[in-house]
């Protein structure tokens, strides 16, 4: 499960403004409101980290064992942000890079990562599988997301992505 921060009445609309307040409302909710495990169960729960979370820590009461961290693709990898997370995965957590393209800037983090989530929608077709043949090779499980359609599943299991996430499967 993957738990994004939702604003107003309309259950799938985020309207971020602000980031860092975003994660930690989603952060609130998942431990204290609701709690982890009347969420996912036993089931992974992915949670969106900005920059400012990863470099401040998180709550001491985040269970390690079924939680994903997952960094924005809007952080900056610079040496503070790779210590931080590579304190969070010596924890026990599981890292994973959200919207991820490969480039020079971002390769330190490819190391410390589990999973490595591509958009569907945004990487579409060969640039999609040039990115596959990029990251296949680092050991990174990758995940398709944004997946919309039964043609958009079918070649991306045809690229050998491991995991699928998107309204193809189920709305929320």
């Amino acid at each position: 499960y993957e738990l994004l921060y939702r604003s107003g009445d309309e259950s799938n609309v985020a309207n971020v403004t602000d980031g860092d307040d975003a994660t930690s409302q989603v952060l609130v909710n998942a431990l204290m409101e609701i709690g982890l495990p009347d969420l996912v169960g036993q089931s992974l729960a992915f949670i969106n980290l900005t920059q400012q979370h990863i470099l401040n820590g998180l709550p001491s009461t985040l269970a390690q064992e079924n939680v994903v961290l997952e960094v924005l693709e809007n952080v900056v990898p610079d040496e503070a942000l790779i210590n931080a997370l590579q304190n969070f995965k010596n924890e026990g957590y599981t890292i994973a890079l959200d919207d991820f393209v490969l480039n020079e800037r971002n390769q330190a983090m490819v190391e410390l990562a589990e999973i490595i989530k591509s958009d569907v929608m945004e990487l579409q077709g060969s640039r999609l599988a040039d990115q596959v043949k990029l990251l296949r090779p680092m050991g990174a499980k990758l995940l398709a997301e944004k997946v919309e359609t039964p043609e958009e599943f079918e070649y991306c299991k045809a690229l050998g992505f491991d995991y699928f996430q998107g309204y193809f499967f189920c709305k929320p």
